[in-house]
């Protein structure tokens, strides 16, 4: 979709007319619902805007990523002051949720054709957490897709523009009657390009399971009502706090949490018992210490959750 020697016009009927043209040429070879979906989302936020809102990086036509600013409450912070961790995901999910809305692929939305977004895989590495009082600037946007998995970057910012997070995270498409996953649209595809760079790579590592030891003393959970989300199952930043409680008292309290990569592998529900195992990962060449985090279903045994996490040791 590109411009020619990237030049727009000098008034905005002449840059609507370039850019519908242009848009046109680009999306020649998809089919009319794929291409009448991408005229008209980049029309919507880019024609309509100030001439200042368009961005024409390599030739390349942006859409515009969400943009929100948030100030963090005494209620988002621990003992020490600083936005815990859960609060940190749902603030991330929150701007994804809003966009996709805007984007028309909401949980609501699909849920209208008996389809759901489930989070596969979330990977969040902190550099310094906000405190009580600060004012934050997330930024998101999808950041590509493939056969069953569209990717969503995050980045926020304080006040001063300093890069206090980066997080990228991977979701299906979910068939709330067969409970299986079905592949990504072409329409989420085609919007899915048509934003900046990714922000965070996609972790390389892929997570596995463990047998406990025998005498391990895991911390175990009940689902309860008030841990339920919009799909009817268990809120996926609840495995990652029921798994942060398993770190050691030394750690969790004067350590700083630096990365937490988290795969979500099946569905909790109601009343179901979820132990938190953990085991000691060693960090070759680095002070820091690695946590494994495997959540397991007491009634079957099956791994409901696995998670990584780096500390800076106190």
């Amino acid at each position: 979709m590109g411009f020619g020697n990237g030049k727009l016009g000098s008034c905005p009927d002449m840059v609507e007319k370039q850019c519908i043209a242009s848009l046109r040429r680009g999306c020649g070879r998809l089919d009319g619902r794929v291409r009448n979906l991408v005229l008209r989302f980049v029309l919507l936020n880019q024609i309509m805007r100030p001439i200042h809102g368009f961005r024409n990086t390599s030739s390349i036509f942006f859409m515009q990523p969400f943009i929100f600013s948030h100030t963090v409450r005494t209620f988002e912070t621990d003992a020490r002051g600083l936005m815990t961790v859960s609060s940190l995901l749902n603030i991330l999910q929150y701007g994804a949720g809003k966009h996709a809305g805007e984007l028309g692929w909401s949980v609501r939305a699909l849920h209208n054709s008996g389809k759901t977004w489930v989070l596969q895989r979330f990977t969040v590495e902190m550099n310094e957490l906000p405190a009580d009082g600060d004012t934050i600037t997330l930024t998101t946007y999808p950041s590509g897709s493939d056969k069953l998995l569209a990717y969503r970057d995050y980045k926020v910012e304080d006040a001063s523009g300093k890069v206090l997070v980066l997080a990228t995270s991977a979701w299906v498409i979910l068939d709330l009657r067969a409970r299986r996953v079905t592949p990504i649209p072409d329409t989420v595809s085609a919007i899915s390009t048509r934003f900046g760079p990714k922000l965070k790579a996609k972790p390389g590592t892929r997570l596995t399971d463990w047998q406990p030891e025998a005498d391990e003393k895991a911390p175990v959970f009940r689902v309860r009502r008030h841990d339920m989300d919009l799909n009817g199952h268990l809120t996926n930043v609840t495995y990652a706090e029921w798994g942060l409680e398993a770190v050691p008292e030394e750690i969790f309290s004067k350590g700083q949490l630096k990365e937490i990569d988290i795969v979500f592998k099946a569905e909790s529900f109601f009343n179901d018992r979820i132990s938190s195992h953990l085991r000691t990962s060693a960090v070759e060449g680095s002070a820091d210490i690695r946590f494994q985090h495997m959540l397991r279903r007491e009634s079957d045994q099956k791994v409901t959750a696995l998670m990584e996490t780096s500390w800076q040791k106190p």
